[in-house]
């Protein structure tokens, strides 16, 4: 038995404390340094002469591999939990804050998102009326595996005849942890009562560890006692030495980029805008591991037998890797191709609509979809959003709801007071109990600002060509 916390926190704290999406950092006309991080634009359109966070973080898990059974975060964190498999007895029916490690919904090929970020003291601010600059840094860790067949559930592979046949589909399977350095600048145009925002983000990388599998075809593999027949197996695979877990180490470096658009129909009565429209690219890069990394490459013409007794005395991703040589190849060192490998950093492209409702309150839609340029590559989730906020200088509240990886509904809520910013975009695995608990959100951000100071506070109300725009 074991305690609930401890298993929640053994789970999170090491993908290091990146969120989603996280609304609540990058929606709002007061976002600064944070809202850079999505748009690289965004901030020259803000009612905001400079901005700096002091620390942020964020987390965000969701899996087909396993599940808390009738729980939610806040009561898994006073409640045990037993650490069990319930899918080998067929019909099994786990209890409270059970948790079942297995593949919960094997009937098709199943995907898996890991995301976190630690943000350090960061800052952005005005140079001119027109011109703005800023940096930020980050250490993130991502995690992804796409198309990953039911054969591969512990189900399956338990109740799998000898003699019978079953075909895997091709797999993409990535991970990184990486710290990341980024200069931004951005400038804005008028014409009329339209203003135009542009910004880049230029991004140094540090990479520090890394793996990749990639198998490009479906393959044909039969059970039998002793060995697997697997038909023309091809494989890639990466990875860096971790077997004592991921390190801030350096062990190799990349770089990236970030383009931002903003367009906004300023309304000159009330210091604001009609509508605002955003557009950005962003983690457009990659990362180069060469130090402790080894990179592999499998292939055969013809069907191999793999014994199945080597293949379960693996004990480090080493030994998974000569072993797969020598079983497919003949030799534990054929497989070996370079000392270095390269993974592609998780890009995008988000597109949102801003609409205020009334002075105070704003309506917000946003969608963002993945970009696919190699297999070799950190994948990142689709998603489409609405959301509803009241925000002043002081205070701020939204709600969102969220079409995750456009196959399921969220709700989220964030709220921000004076200098801090917390919130979900998951909120409802936090308080109520989930059937199925498979995953989590949650995001902060500390700051300061000039809205900070006093003598702020009580200066008069400025025009549009004095403040921001």
């Amino acid at each position: 038995m074991f305690k609930a916390k401890y298993i929640l926190f053994s789970i999170i704290l090491p993908f290091a404390l990146i969120g989603q999406n996280q609304l609540g950092l990058h929606s709002s006309n007061y976002a600064g340094v944070t809202g850079i991080v999505k748009n690289p634009a965004s901030f020259q359109l803000s009612p905001l002469q400079w901005d700096a966070v002091i620390i942020s973080g964020g987390a965000f898990i969701e899996n087909e591999y396993a599940y808390i059974a009738n729980a939610s975060v806040s009561n898994l964190l006073f409640n045990d939990i037993y650490l069990v498999d319930g899918t080998f007895n067929e019909g099994y029916q786990p209890s409270e804050n059970e948790l079942v490690y297995r593949f919960y919904d094997a009937i098709k090929p199943m995907n898996n998102h890991i995301n976190s970020f630690v943000g350090y003291p960061s800052g952005v601010t005005r140079i001119n009326r027109k011109t703005s600059v800023g940096l930020f840094a980050r250490t993130r860790q991502a995690f992804s595996a796409r198309n990953v067949h039911q054969l591969w559930s512990y189900p399956n592979l338990n109740y799998w005849k000898y003699g019978e046949i079953q075909t895997s589909t091709p797999i993409w399977v990535a991970a990184a942890l990486w710290t990341e350095v980024a200069l931004n600048a951005a400038r804005q145009f008028k014409f009329k009562n339209n203003i135009v925002s542009v910004g880049l983000n230029a991004k140094f990388l540090m990479s520090h560890d890394g793996l990749y599998a990639f198998v490009p075809s479906s393959t044909d593999i039969t059970l039998q006692p002793r060995h697997y027949i697997v038909n023309t197996p091809e494989a890639y695979y990466g990875f860096t030495n971790f077997e004592n877990g991921f390190e801030l180490r350096n062990k190799g470096s990349g770089a990236g980029l970030d383009f931002g658009l903003v367009w906004m129909n300023r309304d000159t009565e009330n210091q604001g805008y009609h509508w605002r429209l955003s557009a950005s690219l962003i983690d457009v890069g990659w990362l180069k591991f060469n130090s402790g990394a080894q990179d592999h490459f499998v292939s055969n013409s013809s069907p191999s037998l793999l014994r199945r007794l080597p293949l379960s005395q693996i004990q480090s991703l080493t030994d998974f890797a000569q072993t797969v040589s020598n079983e497919v190849m003949g030799n534990p060192t054929t497989s070996f191709v370079a000392e270095d490998f390269t993974i592609l950093t998780p890009a995008a492209f988000i597109f949102s609509v801003d609409y205020k409702l009334k002075p105070k309150f704003y309506a917000n839609a946003e969608v963002a979809r993945r970009l696919i340029f190699s297999p070799k590559q950190l994948y990142r989730e689709n998603y489409v959003s609405v959301s509803a906020r009241y925000e002043t200088k002081w205070f701020e509240f939204g709600v969102p709801l969220v079409f995750y990886d456009d196959s399921n509904l969220r709700m989220g809520s964030w709220i921000r007071v004076g200098p801090l910013t917390i919130g979900s975009d998951y909120i409802t695995t936090w308080f109520i109990k989930q059937n199925q608990l498979t995953g989590t959100d949650v995001y902060f951000a500390l700051r300061i600002n000039e809205l900070t100071f006093k003598r702020n506070r009580k200066s008069k109300r400025r025009s549009p060509d004095d403040c921001f725009w």
